[in-house]
């Protein structure tokens, strides 16, 4: 991966072949926390004067992941290879920066939640099954690249 900045928070990430399939493949999983997960009400205890509220934020915020799922595919569908076919260019300005962003964020955050919500010592040191490996890989990888675009923003 290749970074370069262009001024007023705008820069280009340059990814190879590979790079690029693996974050294609990654912004693929959203959504991956689960609708229930947001919530007004504690899910042992939920407060009936708060339903309607409740149900409100879930439909919500089913339309909201439908909507950025079919942002996701579109912006996946506008990149395309240089004319080498090694390389893919993809422009950021702060707001497109902070569109993925959250993507990764709900992707890091599902998958947290799949695994259990490891404590960090934890993800070192767990006896991991085979089946979890996909999950910890989109988790950690989510991660990293949150990283790198926050790096980019300042």
């Amino acid at each position: 991966m290749k970074l370069i900045r262009k001024g007023d928070g705008r820069f280009d990430m340059a990814l190879d072949v590979e790079e690029w399939q693996a974050l294609k493949k990654l912004v693929s999983q959203y959504p991956k926390t689960p609708e229930d997960h947001h919530s007004l009400t504690c899910k042992d205890e939920p407060d009936p004067d708060l339903k309607d509220s409740d149900d409100w934020l879930k439909e919500s915020g089913s339309v909201h992941q439908a909507q950025r799922h079919r942002q996701i595919r579109a912006w996946i569908d506008s990149i395309h290879p240089d004319q080498d076919e090694a390389t893919y260019k993809i422009e950021f300005d702060p707001s497109k920066a902070d569109w993925l962003i959250e993507i990764l964020n709900d992707i890091r955050v599902g998958c947290w939640l799949s695994l259990g919500c490891p404590a960090p010592e934890d993800l070192t040191e767990a006896e991991w099954r085979e089946e979890d490996w996909p999950t910890l890989w989109a988790m950690e990888i989510s991660g990293m690249y949150q990283s790198v675009l926050l790096k980019c923003l300042m």
